[in-house]
């Protein structure tokens, strides 16, 4: 008779190939630095004899992990820059009519048209796609705090803002205010992102 930990007794990966996983981990963790207060992905992490080892060296709310072998789902999302996004649109159509030249992101951002998404998904090998899009909307107290929102520099409107002289930025705060409705109360806009996922190969 066999003992519980025997090889009949493992998985078939971790009877041929993870004996030597499990050497391995805790050198190769050694060798990446693992320390407290670190985050890591571990992609291809098979039965996941490194991710142990990043658990207890990292803490489990600090480790996420993925592997292609046991199936799942793949899903992503994107602005739909041309139509939907309001806040975005606004903006870039305000700069364009200043600067032609603009780098809108509806010309310089991939993926946030009808399809693209899906072309993408598919061409990876991803099976039973899907496509659709989603809505969510944003109140806003006052026209300030859109405009203050930008001017933290996130993002390619937000560089692209603060890159330019003061009286430029007014220029284009003008155009935008005068983009979404000269509102003086509360107001709101709308997003829509376009969203697609799909399934690994079993």
């Amino acid at each position: 008779m066999r003992s519980k930990g025997s090889v009949r007794s493992r998985l078939p990966y971790d009877a041929f190939m993870g004996r030597y996983s499990r050497r391995l981990a805790p050198v190769f963790a050694d060798f990446c630095g693992l320390q407290h207060g670190q985050s890591l992905l571990d992609v291809g992490c098979g039965p996941g004899a490194f991710t142990g080892v990043a658990i207890e060296r990292l803490g489990i709310d600090a480790v996420s992990a993925a592997d292609s072998a046991p199936g799942g789902t793949v899903a992503a999302a994107v602005w739909d820059f041309s139509y939907g996004m309001e806040m975005l649109r606004a903006f870039w159509e305000a700069a364009l009519t200043l600067w032609p030249d603009a780098p809108d992101e509806a010309r310089t951002m991939r993926f946030g048209r009808e399809r693209e998404l899906f072309d993408l998904l598919g061409s990876a090998g991803l099976i039973d796609v899907v496509e659709t899009t989603l809505t969510v909307s944003f109140e806003y107290e006052s026209f300030d705090e859109l405009w203050s929102s930008i001017l933290t520099g996130i993002g390619p409107a937000g560089a692209y803002l603060v890159a330019k002289s003061p009286e430029d930025r007014a220029a284009l705060r003008e155009l935008m205010y005068e983009r979404v409705g000269r509102p003086s109360q509360p107001f709101t806009l709308t997003a829509v992102a376009r969203a697609a996922r799909g399934a690994t190969p079993a």
